[in-house]
């Protein structure tokens, strides 16, 4: 049975997961924003620090967000799947 529920997100009823996916599905969804978000991270720790202006750090601030926002539920999620276990 699938229970979908909403991402964070700015806008309603847009992206949804399914809180009823096997506990490890959500592990992994999640880990995979998470390895995305400190991928993005190491761009900004081997780039030049001149080069790296103002505009650019916004854009990278917010990627990140959405991706640790996300990150952040899917965990939730998958931890309470994980309790649900007899």
């Amino acid at each position: 049975m699938s229970d979908f529920r909403p991402l964070p997100q700015p806008c309603r009823d847009v992206l949804y997961f399914n809180a009823a996916a096997p506990a490890e599905d959500l592990f992994d969804t999640a880990e995979q924003r998470m390895v995305a978000a400190l991928n993005l991270l190491q761009i900004l720790e081997f780039s030049d620090s001149k080069d790296f202006v103002q505009h650019q750090a916004t854009r990278l601030a917010s990627a990140l967000g959405v991706l640790l926002s996300d990150a952040r539920v899917l965990y939730e999620a998958a931890q309470l799947r994980a309790q649900e276990r007899p």
